[in-house]
């Protein structure tokens, strides 16, 4: 099991690595923000004087961005451009603000050459690139709002003020004061969200961050944040791809990602096993939803007073969607741990994260070795126990290439309890429910086979000898098993084989029965 963590966790930490975007377009998207940062500072701008400061928020500042699911589509920059001194919510109306911005980006993407003017959304403007980039920028306009948040959590007698330092207030040209000057905006604050998840992996962060820099022999001060990948952030990358393959043909209604961060985030405990962070997220997530006065809660943790989920009330197929896809991924996640082989670990997850991602991720895994050419050519039929060489028992007919091991084990089922079956045990008696497994370091897919041989007066006076194979198996917490009942007296045997691609590459020992 040790083994397979680790593989796990270096298969799901390579996979993650293919969903985020590389360090070229990190740099590229940073460069992008140093620049219209510099313009909207240079000595011409109107908005000079009151210290405007750009900085990047949503998934880029919490390094879980990752790339979309097309290649047609592009990904987004979330940034804020905040006025730091001289405009205030008593001098100055949102719409006022949010044009001055506008008029700023639209002069800059002039100078630029850029091919299109930016885009006014309801509360951004919207640059589009058309080179290489494959990313648009959306800058929301902001000035400062720390005192004015406080005093509203004072009045609802809310003294945790942990993050507030940076609130921001924002513009919405929904909002009914727009266009007036008045205390009533909207607030943000990203960069106390970032802060706060911060808090949640700091031990991971810090460790993997010393461990990084002694790889390059610099100090881990000159790493920069989107170098360090914890395993909550990959953990986060994985669940909001998952959600994105799950919700292709409905994104409006989809999980939105604050919400899958904001829960990921409370659920971890600074693992450093990847399979263990998603195991634990996932199986904790909804815990920390609340309910108040009938209503889902997920509590902006920047921010008490705001439900990440207020949209469900409105919308109630995204709180069915959200408990839909959680319930999903925790299976996906359990029946591929179930096969205890990485390979077939990958394989169970490719149809809820794509097949793309997961290949790359299996690319960490070595392979199994060859083998060699005298054993590929010693590949015949195990020998089958001489008592159960019968002529009722089929011979398979697969092309044989024994490259991997599958091993039976059997139980006597009665009610909850379970009695293994041994080689030297005692003699199970007749009307017993069976039950048969098969483990098998053969990558997925394959297919099982199984063959019961029955042998003894009893089936041969019944007409019931059997030998055949068979497909009937089925499959319980992603293992392979067979049920049967001990109907006659004697000495029977189940056999399991395994056929990859039309070969036969595993085939058990024949497993005895016997039958009083």
């Amino acid at each position: 099991m040790k083994e397979f963590k680790e593989q796990a966790h270096a298969f799901l930490v390579a996979l993650a690595k293919a969903l985020d975007i590389s360090d070229t377009q990190y740099e590229l998207a940073t460069g992008r923000l140093e620049s219209i940062s510099t313009w909207f500072k240079r000595d011409k701008s109107i908005l000079k004087d009151f210290a405007p400061v750009v900085y990047p928020q949503g998934s880029f500042l919490l390094g879980t961005v990752i790339k979309p699911a097309s290649d047609a589509v592009e990904y987004d920059v979330d940034c804020v451009c905040e006025l730091e001194q001289g405009a205030t919510k008593t001098t100055i109306a949102q719409k006022i603000l949010k044009e001055a911005i506008g008029v700023e980006t639209k002069d800059y993407t002039k100078a630029q050459a850029m091919k299109e003017p930016p885009v006014e959304g309801r509360r951004c403007w919207t640059l589009n690139y058309a080179d290489q980039a494959s990313f648009h920028l959306d800058i929301l306009p902001a000035i400062p709002d720390s005192a004015s948040f406080v005093a509203v959590l004072a009045e609802h007698k809310i003294t945790d003020t942990d993050f507030t330092d940076q609130s921001i207030a924002i513009t919405d040209n929904t909002h009914k004061d727009y266009a007036l000057v008045s205390d009533d905006w909207p607030r943000s604050n990203p960069r106390g969200f970032a802060a706060w998840f911060m808090k949640q992996m700091q031990v991971r962060f810090a460790t993997q961050r010393e461990m990084l820099a002694k790889s390059e022999n610099v100090e881990a001060a000159k790493i920069p944040n989107y170098r360090v990948k914890t395993p909550l952030q990959q953990a986060v990358q994985i669940l909001k791809r998952h959600r994105d393959i799950m919700f292709a043909k409905e994104p409006d209604d989809k999980p939105i990602s604050i919400i899958i961060t904001t829960l990921a985030a409370h659920s971890y405990s600074n693992e450093d096993n990847l399979l263990d962070a998603l195991s634990a997220i996932t199986s904790k997530m909804d815990q920390h939803i609340t309910n108040k006065a009938g209503v889902a809660w997920i509590a902006n943790p920047v921010n008490p007073l705001e439900n990440f989920a207020d949209k469900w009330l409105e919308h109630p197929k995204r709180k069915d969607n959200f408990y839909r896809w959680l319930e999903k991924i925790r299976k996906d996640l359990s029946n591929a741990i179930a096969t205890g082989n990485v390979q077939a670990f990958a394989k169970m997850l490719e149809g809820g994260l794509g097949a793309w991602p997961v290949n790359e991720g299996l690319k960490s895994i070595p392979k199994p070795p060859e083998q060699s050419l005298l054993k590929r050519a010693a590949s015949l039929l195990l020998p089958w126990f001489p008592k159960f060489t019968v002529p009722h028992r089929e011979k398979p007919s697969w092309p044989v290439d024994l490259a991997y091991d599958a091993n039976v084990s059997g139980t006597v089922v009665e009610g909850s309890y379970k009695t293994k079956i041994l080689p030297d045990g005692p003699l199970i008696a007749k009307n017993k429910s069976l039950k048969f497994r098969v483990d098998t370091n053969t990558p997925w897919p394959y297919e099982v086979y199984w063959q019961v041989v029955n042998t003894g007066q009893e089936a041969t006076d019944a007409r019931c000898l059997r030998g055949g194979l068979t497909r009937d198996g089925e499959i319980e917490q992603g293992t392979h098993v067979r049920k049967e009942t001990t109907l006659y007296t004697g000495d029977h045997c189940v056999t399991c084989y395994i056929v990859k691609n039309g070969v036969l590459v595993a085939q058990s020992s024949d497993f005895e029965v016997k039958i009083a």
